[in-house]
């Protein structure tokens, strides 16, 4: 079995896990992890949508890359209010 979804111009494709497999997080699985990483045009707009929506936002993310090609990755907990 194999669907995919869309929204704008992003889609993704899910694949049915093989017989007998037990679906689950892959923070289950591995210390840290996430089940996508998903770029966005708009973060702002999503978040707000989302916020909307009653979903529970766990952090908010920047990506930066210097001039040598490193990246940095800044992330702000919006689980409780900034201080």
């Amino acid at each position: 079995m194999f669907a995919i979804v869309a929204r704008d111009d992003i889609e993704i494709q899910f694949g049915k896990a093989d017989s007998g497999s037990v679906p689950s997080p892959n923070i289950v699985r591995r210390q840290s992890a996430l089940e996508a990483y998903i770029w966005v045009n708009d973060l702002d707009a999503l978040y707000a949508e989302l916020q909307g929506r009653g979903a529970k936002i766990q952090c908010y993310e920047l990506l930066v890359e210097d001039n040598f090609g490193f990246r940095l990755c800044f992330s702000m907990d919006t689980s409780s209010p900034a201080s």
